[in-house]
């Protein structure tokens, strides 16, 4: 992950187009929608990077992991207040930290409120008063109360003369669907209360898609932050140059010589520049094809579809490719049809981690319809028949026989959340070409059985791939699997 890599700003891919509006002072709250892998940590480093370059600026960075949440069940309006106390903390705390001498009481309040969080060792004054023991003493010593009053807080922050920009990450990893819901709804419509009243604080804050499609579906307020809303995503050119200047990277890094290998920076010609990165990439990688195409010789490629449209999983992939390619070889076809089930493997771990709170069964449901050994499940219909078939009346989800169809529903739906499964339908007069269907894209699909029945459903190709279920398998209702075609047979160094 990019918290984790030190050298994760020499290769980082800067995407101005988001850095931009990240950095625009006049946008006080950016709640920045991206899904795990797609770069958002990255991205708030780089942004930090830039922010911490300007004068009389503060970066408060924060994750998870710095919290320390409220146990038990919140409204939304305790919500609210939990996280307007908890930002205006972190920020009073900073101001606390550098002040030597406090004696007005609001710069008193945020030296102690430093110390009580332990970020500054305690200042002459307050350790004096701690050493001092008077039977009739002429000054009280008291002890700090944590609970300041947020208007107090509030205006210790709007007295400071530094400019505060919190970039709070993943703080959505608490959801479960259950009590942290209005927690989460609570963070969302705190930071965008604060950083409207409060003239130098600026927030932004990551959400996972599938969780602020929730959010907005269980909480109508949720609506009205659509404007503050910000969507990260890739395109297959921008993944091929975070293969490129990875690659470019860790050449120049193990290369015994102090030689030139390429400096994508000092391209200017566009051209040229795609022409470097696919010489780049062709010196490892044959064949290395980001999409399907007429044009590919095989279904095993188009890696940024089978990589989710995510950085981090195309590296992880590249890195497995590499792992089993002998030392000094291109690799190929047949690594890349092996990488794929370690690859696929960790996707299932990862959807079985993402959602094992909201969807318990997820991880048997997916190894269910894995194990009916065909990639694509037809209309509706068919995909309602296999659930209940493979996954109700195996009792992974118990239900009465008169209930199979409404829990049918709500399993492929969860499905269908995780992007395990996917939706397609045929482009009219655009030969075999199908438009693909997301949660993120149409959260409302399979809203009910009748609705849009001619989408086809099938198992995300990167899970295909990994199971051996090349489009090559169609499900028949009240029939044996059927094999259409030819499963590909790949070896070493063959196409």
């Amino acid at each position: 992950m990019a918290q984790e890599d030190p050298n994760f700003l020499e290769y980082a891919l800067i995407r101005n187009e988001y850095l931009t509006p990240l950095s625009d002072i006049d946008s006080k709250v950016i709640i920045l929608n991206a899904a795990r892998g797609s770069g958002k940590s990255g991205l708030l480093i780089s942004l930090s990077e830039n922010l911490n370059k300007q004068k009389d600026t503060v970066v408060i960075n924060q994750d998870y992991r710095d919290m320390t949440f409220p146990r038990g069940e919140l409204s939304v309006n305790e919500a609210i207040n939990y996280w307007k106390n908890t930002i205006l903390s972190k920020v009073v705390s900073h101001i606390g930290q550098n002040k030597g001498w406090a004696m007005l009481d609001d710069n008193i309040t945020a030296v102690e409120l430093a110390e009580s969080l332990g970020v500054k060792n305690k200042n002459l004054l307050t350790t004096i008063l701690d050493r001092l023991k008077f039977k009739g003493s002429p000054v009280e010593k008291c002890d700090f109360d944590g609970n300041i009053p947020i208007e107090k807080m509030s205006r210790i922050v709007a007295t400071s003369e530094n400019k505060y920009w919190l970039l709070l990450d993943e703080m959505d990893d608490i959801y479960d669907n259950g009590d942290e819901i209005n927690l989460l709804i609570g963070l969302l419509q705190a930071v965008a209360y604060l950083a409207v009243r409060l003239e130098n604080v600026w927030i932004r804050v990551t959400i996972r898609p599938h969780i602020l499609t929730s959010l907005r579906v269980s909480n109508g307020t949720i609506q009205k932050l659509n404007e503050h809303e910000l969507s990260l995503s890739w395109s297959k050119e921008q993944l091929i140059e975070v293969i490129a200047k990875r690659l470019d990277f860790y050449q120049k890094k193990c290369s015994s010589e102090n030689q030139f290998l390429l400096d994508l920076a000092m391209v200017d010609a566009n051209k040229q520049k795609e022409s470097e990165k696919t010489r780049l990439i062709s010196n490892y990688f044959e064949d290395f094809d980001m999409s399907f195409s007429e044009e590919s010789t095989s279904g095993y490629r188009a890696f940024a579809t089978l990589c989710f449209y995510r950085p981090r999983w195309l590296i992880e992939f590249c890195k497995e490719v590499r792992k089993i390619t002998s030392e000094g070889k291109k690799s190929n076809l047949y690594h890349y049809k092996r990488a794929f089930v370690p690859f696929g493997n960790r996707r299932i771990q990862f959807i079985s981690g993402e959602f094992n709170k909201t969807i318990p069964y997820i991880e048997a449901a997916m190894n269910a319809l894995i194990a009916v050994g065909v990639s694509g499940f037809g209309k509706s219909k068919k995909l309602r028949s296999v659930i209940i078939n493979q996954i109700i009346k195996t009792n992974i989800v118990e239900a009465p026989e008169n209930a199979h169809q409404r829990v049918a529903l709500e399993i492929a739906k969860n499905m269908y959340r995780t992007e395990f499964l996917r939706g397609k339908s045929k482009i009219s007069g655009a030969g075999g070409y199908h438009r693909f269907y997301y949660f993120v894209d149409r959260p409302d699909l399979l809203s009910s059985w009748q609705q849009e029945a001619d989408i086809l459903w099938e198992i995300h190709p990167t899970f295909q791939r990994a199971f051996n279920l090349i489009d090559s398998q169609t499900y028949k209702v009240s029939e044996d699997v059927k094999l259409v075609g030819k499963k590909i047979q790949g070896e070493e160094g063959v196409f």
